[in-house]
């Protein structure tokens, strides 16, 4: 979320990608108040989880998020 916040602050509107790395060996998804916030911006907003082994998951945030709040 503060990744996302920091863009929004810096004039950012149109989010079409988030990565979300984590030191660890498998990919971790965004928590639930991070798919929040992300559907708050787009329903089809790329999500890139990496970390330090060779798995990559990719997902849109609407996927991730399917019983959303919906604006």
């Amino acid at each position: 979320r503060n990744a996302l916040f920091q863009a929004v602050a810096a004039g950012e509107r149109d989010i079409s990608a988030m990565v979300v790395y984590t030191p660890t060996p498998a990919p971790t998804t965004p928590c639930g108040a991070c798919r929040q916030v992300l559907c708050e911006f787009g329903y089809a907003i790329r999500v890139v989880c990496c970390c330090d082994g060779d798995d990559v998951r990719e997902s849109a945030s609407g996927d991730l998020l399917p019983d959303r709040f919906k604006l």
